[in-house]
């Protein structure tokens, strides 16, 4: 197994390599002999050179014909799957053609990446439910999540709510409608992943309004972009559990759910 320097906070037992820079800033890596089947597990969070680092990995492999299984814990640059305004790049493709012909497991991506790569998705639900408090209402905050709260629904058996969402701009978004009851009951919101926190914070402002008790969010990226935690902590939220997938720092607002076993299980 080779862990990249993306992901040391799993501190998982790995085969030792080398990851140094020339003078001039430029990557260098050097893996050790192989042979037969090699785990790679690595994250594709900013910065960039976490994606050259892997590439790097993952060359140096092929070249010692290895068997290769890649495991992603966080799946970054999956937001462009599209082209919204003319002259942007899809991004999303680009990085799915420089991983092509490697097996793929990814946690939970965000995103269409399905239409360019193909790999195995693993939503760790779970891993959550010890921690999830009992008789809630599932609650899905847009159209990207309604799968989610079907996936959440199987293991818990609750109800399911929907929220309807507009996005006017990036990282800016607005509850319009719901589809269900929350009123005296305390919810669960369930998505892939908690960036800014506009999302989960809108959500949870709206069934506030709409009549909940306890609101809970579960996701299983905790990116907290952009000064996330301090908007979190204002809001009704009362708990959010997110995966160690991504380097987390304690919060008081946060409760962190290890993947170390499922990754352990996968390998």
């Amino acid at each position: 197994m080779i862990t990249t320097t993306s992901v040391k906070h799993l501190k998982l037992k790995s085969a030792p390599f080398s990851v140094k820079h020339f003078k001039d800033g430029e990557l260098y890596v050097k893996v050790p002999k192989v042979k037969g089947k090699v785990v790679v597990i690595a994250s594709l969070q900013p910065p960039a050179e976490n994606i050259l680092e892997l590439l790097f990995v993952l060359d140096a492999l092929k070249r010692q014909n290895a068997d290769i299984h890649l495991i992603i814990t966080y799946f970054g640059y999956t937001r462009q799957d599209r082209i919204n305004l003319p002259g942007e790049a899809v991004s999303t493709k680009v990085i799915a053609d420089m991983l092509k012909g490697v097996k793929i497991t990814a946690f939970d991506v965000h995103g269409k990446l399905n239409k360019f790569l193909r790999f195995n998705n693993i939503i760790p639900v779970k891993q959550f439910l010890p921690f999830i408090p009992k008789d809630v209402v599932i609650v899905a905050p847009d159209e990207g999540a309604v799968q989610h709260a079907k996936y959440w629904q199987k293991c818990l058996n609750a109800p399911v709510v929907f929220l309807k969402k507009s996005r006017p701009s990036h990282d800016v978004s607005e509850i319009t409608s719901i589809k269900g009851n929350v009123k005296g009951r305390n919810v669960l919101i369930v998505d892939d992943l908690i960036s800014t926190g506009g999302t989960v914070i809108k959500a949870a402002e709206f069934l506030k309004k709409s009549g909940a008790k306890d609101i809970f969010v579960a996701a299983t990226h905790g990116v907290f972009a952009g000064g996330a935690l301090k908007r979190l902590e204002k809001s009704p939220i009362k708990k959010i559990f997110v995966t160690d997938s991504l380097p987390q720092r304690k919060h008081c607002l946060v409760k962190i759910v290890s993947i170390k076993g499922l990754l352990k299980n996968i390998i």
